[in-house]
């Protein structure tokens, strides 16, 4: 498909049957990106070629605005480490703690991660 093409002259149609939950399930997906059903279609088959707008901003935005805050969060536990260890102060309590947070960490992360894809239409 030609890149330059443009909203303007897609008069092609392309029908399908599915069924009632399909149908629904198709919808509520493209609302949830707030996409119409054929650009939600288009974007899955096609990746991100010709959108009218990129896939729900707002949600991506969000998302690496939260990306960050958990950063922060990473990045303070690890320099509080770092100085626990250097007044000699860390010790296997401190570090089971610090272990945790690092975890807990982990997993907001891969729960942004995992939205931010969404959003981008790459994962259901």
């Amino acid at each position: 498909m030609d890149d330059t093409e443009t909203t303007s002259n897609r008069d092609s149609r392309i029908t399908f049957r599915a069924t009632p939950a399909q149908h629904s399930e198709l919808f509520e997906r493209a609302g949830q990106l707030q996409l119409s059903p054929s650009d939600y279609i288009r974007l899955q088959v096609l990746g991100p070629v010709n959108l009218r707008r990129v896939p729900c901003l707002s949600a991506i935005q969000e998302q690496s605005y939260l990306l960050k805050s958990v950063s922060d969060n990473l990045n303070r536990t690890v320099k509080l480490a770092h100085a626990a260890n250097k007044v000699g102060s860390l010790d296997a309590d401190h570090l089971s703690a610090i272990l945790a947070e690092v975890e807990t960490t982990k997993a907001h992360l891969a729960q942004h991660l995992a939205a931010v894809k969404q959003a981008l239409g790459r994962a259901h």
